[in-house]
């Protein structure tokens, strides 16, 4: 499956007693849903995941995948500290009905190297899929051929209108678009 517009990497939010909020999480979805988003990660680095038990990771991916039932790709976050750790993920991940995974070193870790192989016997070489909470970037690695972006931006109908300006050749009006709705302090 090609990926490629904008993934919206979820946050997962939490009531005042810290238990995951689920209909929180569904209402989120169908927001971005609404929006315009072309799909979306569970359980990156900014959804909260360093604070979610095994079992609150699994019932997250699982309501994602039930609530947004097949009408957009959905990726999840395997990023662990161990290598058997990640691996244990990916295929929960997989057997959930995750279409892809997406893992990353730890920003504390400097000397884990994990290839594809080691994850999965029958990966494929991972396609490069630009991951950045900032978008500060968004129209130059549009311009260098990137398909979209995954982001943590909490507003993706801004960017689902820019990467649709982009495609449709109107670089000036993307431009515009992005500079006019992103705060100069975000950039």
């Amino acid at each position: 499956m090609p990926f490629g517009g904008v993934f919206s990497v979820l946050p997962t939010p939490f009531s005042a007693s810290g238990d995951v909020d689920l209909d929180s999480l569904r209402r989120i979805v169908n927001l971005f849903i609404a929006d315009g988003v072309d799909g979306f990660t569970a359980l990156g680095v900014t959804s909260e995941v360093a604070r979610l038990t095994d079992a609150e990771r699994d019932r997250v991916l699982e309501t994602i995948l039930a609530h947004v039932g097949g009408r957009l790709p959905v990726v999840a976050g395997t990023t662990a500290d161990g290598l058997r750790s990640c691996i244990e993920y990916t295929r929960r991940a997989k057997a959930a009905g995750a279409e892809a995974v997406m893992i990353s070193r730890r920003a504390w870790r400097r000397s884990i190297h994990m290839r594809s192989r080691s994850i999965s016997p029958r990966s494929r070489q991972p396609s490069t899929f630009r991951s950045s909470c900032r978008t500060i970037h968004l129209l130059e690695e549009l311009m260098a051929g990137a398909a979209g972006a995954m982001t943590g931006f909490a507003f993706p109908a801004i960017l689902v209108k820019v990467v649709s300006l982009f495609r449709a050749g109107d670089v000036y009006e993307a431009a515009r678009e992005f500079y006019a709705k992103v705060p100069p302090s975000y950039l």
